[in-house]
């Protein structure tokens, strides 16, 4: 399969995630008395979320030579669906292209800078030694350390905060435990443990 085919799964998931990050935004402001909502909006509008959607275009490119492009391709289709979704339908209705702009050319640029380095790790995630172990756990130690670093039980200012973080938190450390059974697992049976 060639590397454009491959790369418009990565580009679906990318704007997949966007337009649901931006409804998540739009709902979650009209739902006051429900904290599952904001929940959700913080769960999906977290930045591990978004580096996992990077790694995971990276994975499905495939290749490491070009795996960086379904990273990069990965956030600039979420960031385009977010805004796009938002300016159109969501809480940024009416706003307009010229008010957004230097806002959606900042996360661009942020997606061109970390798209290759997430992307690459989604491609070396399919490899069946140690350096594919690693990549596959880059999801896990960047979710704990986003919530536990940056945000924080308690630290997150309301209930619907402090319930993402327990909900990603406890998505990552499945992660991680899944990724270390599987490889184990794989090792003991005597094959590499490649993905894909």
């Amino acid at each position: 399969m060639s590397v454009p085919v491959r790369v418009l799964p990565a580009m679906g998931v990318g704007a997949a995630l966007g337009v649901v990050a931006s409804w998540a935004d739009w709902y979650a402001g009209r739902q006051y008395d429900a904290w599952g909502w904001l929940a959700l909006d913080h769960v999906v509008n977290a930045g591990s979320v978004w580096a996992c959607v990077a790694i995971l275009g990276g994975w499905l490119v495939g290749r490491l030579g070009t795996g960086w492009l379904g990273g990069v391709l990965a956030l600039m289709t979420a960031v385009a669906g977010y805004y796009i979704y938002g300016n159109l339908f969501g809480d940024r209705l009416g706003y307009g292209w010229t008010t957004l702009g230097s806002v959606v050319k900042l996360w661009l640029a942020a997606a061109v800078l970390l798209g290759p380095v997430l992307g690459t790790i989604g491609a070396l995630a399919r490899r069946g030694d140690a350096w594919g172990l690693t990549a596959r756990l880059v999801p896990s130690v960047g979710a704990l350390t986003e919530m536990g670093v940056v945000r924080g039980v308690g630290r997150s200012g309301d209930e619907a905060g402090t319930m993402a973080v327990v909900v990603v938190s406890a998505a990552a450390l499945a992660w991680a435990v899944v990724v270390v059974l599987r490889w184990r697992l794989a090792r003991r049976a005597g094959r590499s443990g490649e993905l894909g």
